[in-house]
């Protein structure tokens, strides 16, 4: 979960799973192409119930800046919340369960 900070566990935390690192698949990386670098990390964070607040936090981004990045991250992946995008993010493979 880096810099030794524990998630808090949510209910898309639950559905979701522990995750690690970003993927690298062929699907992740077409569907990274789309995303400006920050909008890549965003996903993690999102998959581990961050909510904006705490993801402004973290990035040390304005929380306008990171709600833009969630709306449009939900754009690019085609869903219409959070939960969805980050199932989609690990479907994808731009977010990796721990472990595999």
């Amino acid at each position: 979960m880096g810099h030794g900070l524990r998630a808090a566990e949510t209910p898309t935390s639950r559905k979701i799973g522990g995750l690690g690192a970003l993927g690298s698949g062929p699907k992740a990386q077409l569907v990274r192409g789309s995303l400006t670098p920050r909008e890549v990390e965003v996903p993690r964070l999102l998959a581990l119930g961050h909510t904006n607040r705490r993801i402004s936090e973290q990035l040390c981004f304005s929380l306008s800046t990171i709600k833009n990045h969630v709306q449009s991250i939900l754009e690019k992946l085609g869903v219409s919340d959070r939960t969805q995008a980050a199932a989609r993010a690990v479907e994808l493979g731009i977010v990796r369960p721990r472990g595999r």
